[in-house]
């Protein structure tokens, strides 16, 4: 594992700065920023997408976990976030973004700390 280290210590920085993202993103739609949150959001997807890519190698090698039933849980919350700014639906983008999508993330973010923290402590 000592080989993926790099790899564990990028992927839990780039998933607090996701998180900050999230709760950017969160901010600007309440002040009615609709239109600009629409870039961001592709960012935050297109990199969550890169760090799923990039751990694929190093879960393999992890003992059981949850990280495939919420990697899969993100990406559909994802793909109905993006459907809805597609529609233009302003409420319903806002709404899953807090109550589903960070939720989601932020359990995402401590199953990945929780499979990490060994190998990142030692």
């Amino acid at each position: 594992m000592d080989r993926y280290i790099d790899i564990m210590k990028r992927t839990t920085e780039l998933a607090e700065t996701c998180l900050e993202s999230l709760e950017h993103i969160k901010a600007r739609l309440n002040e009615g920023e609709f239109e600009s949150t629409m870039m961001m959001f592709h960012d935050f997807a297109h990199a969550f997408y890169q760090v799923q890519e990039s751990i694929q190698p190093v879960l393999k090698e992890l003992s059981d976990n949850e990280m495939k039933l919420l990697s899969d849980s993100l990406h559909k919350t994802i793909e109905l976030i993006v459907s809805n700014y597609e529609e233009g639906n302003r409420g319903k983008v806002a709404e899953v973004l807090q109550f589903v999508m960070i939720p989601r993330y932020k359990r995402w973010q401590a199953e990945i700390n929780n499979c990490f923290r060994p190998y990142l402590l030692s």
